[in-house]
């Protein structure tokens, strides 16, 4: 009889693969059952929210239990968001409709979302391992109930072992709880998309800059436009958000949701890649730095915690006027030292790495 798996996710299935599809695929390639259960709602309550909620349960999308094409069994189920009084009740009552579902008995629970829906759930099953996957700053990301902080204390002292992805988490976790089993499993970039990618030709001039990714209030746009004022042509390959005002000379490709593809249009275009976030990036690792670094090509990115961790790979910025020095003084010879190095950190973060490195974690607990 196969071992079972159960995955507790905030976002849904049917997304732009994440670390949680990974993750599930990996434990389905090793023979386990896989349950997954999407979009988990961990944010404060706004009637907005409410009011979608219903809406889309009474559409039709309704409870439901699916075997995709990757035999994952995705749950879509109906909880609302985790916060005290009648909410409460409802989603104490979901977790039992949930458990009848699917069943008490796991040999593994990943769980993404420090809530107390998730908690309850994990009280009405059985789990030999339980995995906490920090995947964000709770605590200061903003939006998610007063008890956060309580509550991923209770899932970091009770978990079998923590995951984490950015080095921030990890030293904040391990700083923190000094009693925690803390590993860091960093984003990986797909092995066919990473054949691709290595294919990207240096320049000695930048002329070609390009960012890849969803365009909204996370990123510097002003940076963008002002490096299109300035004559560079700028590239986006991405969906541009609603308000967002680019500069008419940035050329858009839009959305490329295949990774070869989209591995393919970034080694046409770039001589460069740039990653202008803005605001509070601590405990934000973005899964497209590894993809960048996998080019060898130069990677311009602002500061923060964990772009200063990968500075040896990275041009860090502090301001426009910084990018732009940096950009004008670009030294190809200079870059080609730690070229090597670049492709080194890709290969030992490959897709394969992470396999042996998930597996490793379950070999712990025979």
């Amino acid at each position: 009889m196969r071992k079972r798996v159960l995955i507790l996710a905030g976002i849904p299935w049917d997304t732009t693969i994440q670390r949680h599809h990974n993750f599930a695929n990996l434990l389905n390639e090793l023979d386990y059952e896989v349950f997954f259960v999407e979009k988990i709602p961990s944010s404060k309550f706004t009637v907005k929210k409410l009011v979608g909620r219903i809406r889309k349960k009474n559409r039709g999308k309704k409870d439901h239990l699916i075997v995709n094409r990757n035999n994952i069994r995705v749950i879509n189920h109906f909880f609302l968001n985790p916060i005290r009084g009648i909410f409460w009740a409802i989603n104490k009552y979901q977790v039992r409709k949930l458990v009848e579902k699917v069943g008490t008995d796991f040999e593994i629970v990943i769980n993404y979302l420090p809530v107390n829906t998730t908690c309850n759930i994990l009280e009405n099953i059985k789990a030999k391992i339980i995995i906490y996957d920090c995947v964000r700053d709770f605590e200061n990301w903003g939006g998610y109930p007063a008890d956060v902080n309580v509550i991923e204390k209770k899932l970091v002292l009770s978990s079998s072992i923590i995951l984490t992805d950015s080095y921030y988490l990890t030293d904040k976790i391990r700083n923190r709880y000094n009693e925690a089993n803390v590993l860091q499993i960093l984003p990986t970039v797909d092995e066919k998309q990473m054949s691709i990618l290595k294919n990207s030709r240096l320049k000695n001039e930048i002329n070609n800059i390009l960012y890849f990714g969803a365009v909204g209030n996370h990123i510097d746009v002003h940076i963008l436009n002002k490096l299109a004022d300035d004559g560079y042509q700028v590239h986006i390959i991405g969906e541009i958000h609603q308000g967002i005002h680019l500069n008419n000379r940035i050329i858009n490709h839009g959305f490329i949701s295949d990774l070869e593809l989209l591995a393919r249009e970034i080694v046409n275009y770039a001589d460069a890649i740039i990653i202008p976030y803005k605001g509070n990036m601590d405990g934000v690792i973005p899964a497209k730095l590894m993809q960048c670094i996998a080019t060898g090509l130069p990677i311009f990115i602002n500061k923060f915690y964990d772009s200063k961790m990968l500075n040896q790979y990275l041009y860090l910025y502090e301001d426009y006027k910084d990018l732009n020095r940096l950009i004008e003084q670009f030294d190809i010879e200079r870059h080609k030292l730690f070229l090597k190095d670049m492709i080194n950190f890709s290969r030992i973060n490959s897709e394969e790495c992470q396999y042996l490195k998930l597996k490793s974690v379950l070999d712990q607990f025979k």
